[in-house]
């Protein structure tokens, strides 16, 4: 046995998937095992917050799709050996790459709100956006009558009427019409990102949210994060890499509905925050069996791990359908690109008032 084997052995046997029961661990023996050879997939959401999985067995390519922010949340939160887990870490060096000390700090953040942050990023800097024209309100005047309110209608009165008092309000209309947007963010960064970083790109982000959602343009927003593997060497008949190709491991979370009210200290964690992929996301990926763990390298490692960035990485054409693609913070350019489409989807929103 290998020392990687060693530390690692508790999150499951080579080629095999625990799936915890309900306040289990992954591979601690409380849940169900699945052989990971093969194509099978698991059911979405159930009752015990199961993301689904879409697997290529040849390439051990993985695309985990979750649905609630609460799914998500509950599966991270699991409980198990802490070896060679980077999520976990407690350090110096850690609080600066992650601004948490300890992973439950961070899962506390994503539970109930960064309040801090509503404060935090107004020191930095505001975009330039279109938006001046959304604020836009009509007004309509209604009257309603009953047998008391401010003022009498006195035809109503001298008529014998009982509802003769008269109530007048107004009803205020949004006067951009409404529609729903898909967003889809790149979550993932390298190692070089700074928190603050970070931090900075993700206030960006939250201006560009809030300036759709001041527009009436509803937005439903899926975080993504992809994890590139090293394609370095096989580690048995049942765990190889294709070397000729890039073999990705995909996350994909759901954080907002395009019903649901927009919260600032959710958001606001969910995109500027460096504990939410640094911390929770990486735990997603060492919730995973040893084999897939070994190919992405989702263990802690003072040299590498969890998986090679990749700049240019951009989620499947279906799953980009009709969604407006917000670059990582290291893509320079291709977010530049995207705030020109951004800047022309608000001022054809607003166009259509006038």
């Amino acid at each position: 046995m290998n020392w990687i084997q060693e530390h690692l052995g508790s999150m499951g046997h080579l080629g095999d998937f625990y799936i915890p029961q309900s306040g289990g661990g992954a591979g601690n023996g409380d849940g169900k095992k699945i052989h990971i050879a093969g194509t099978e997939q698991i059911q979405k959401t159930d009752k015990d917050w199961k993301p689904e999985i879409i697997r290529n067995n040849q390439k051990y390519q993985r695309i985990q799709k979750f649905y609630e922010w609460e799914q998500f949340l509950n599966w991270i939160d699991w409980s198990g050996k802490e070896d060679r887990r980077s999520s976990h870490v407690i350090s110096d060096k850690a609080y600066q790459f992650t601004h948490t000390w300890t992973f439950q700090d961070a899962v506390n953040l994503a539970r109930y709100g960064w309040a801090e942050g509503v404060s935090k990023i107004q020191q930095f800097e505001k975009l330039d956006l279109p938006t001046h024209e959304t604020f836009m309100q009509n007004y309509d005047i209604q009257t309603e009558y009953s047998v008391a309110g401010g003022s009498v209608n006195i035809g109503r009165y001298l008529s014998g009427m009982p509802d003769c008092m008269r109530h007048m309000h107004t009803l205020n209309h949004h006067a951009l019409p409404s529609r729903v947007q898909k967003i889809m963010i790149i979550g993932n960064s390298s190692c070089r990102a700074s928190a603050d970083e970070i931090l900075k790109h993700g206030y960006k982000i939250y201006q560009i949210i809030e300036a759709l959602e001041m527009a009436n343009i509803q937005t439903d927003i899926t975080l993504a994060y992809s994890a590139k593997n090293y394609n370095t060497e096989q580690i048995s008949d049942d765990c190889f890499y294709e070397t000729s190709d890039d073999c990705f491991y995909e996350t994909y979370i759901k954080i907002k509905k395009a019903e649901d009210v927009l919260y600032p200290e959710k958001i606001l964690f969910c995109v500027a925050h460096p504990a939410m992929f640094r911390r929770l996301v990486f735990s997603e990926n060492e919730r995973n069996s040893f084999a897939i763990r070994m190919t992405y390298k989702f263990y802690e490692d003072d040299g590498y791990g969890y998986g090679a960035y990749d700049p240019n990485w951009r989620p499947p054409i279906d799953m980009m359908k009709g969604a407006l693609l917000i670059p990582s913070v290291e893509d320079k350019v291709g977010f530049s690109w995207f705030m020109e489409d951004f800047r022309h989807l608000i001022k054809s929103q607003y166009e259509k008032i006038r």
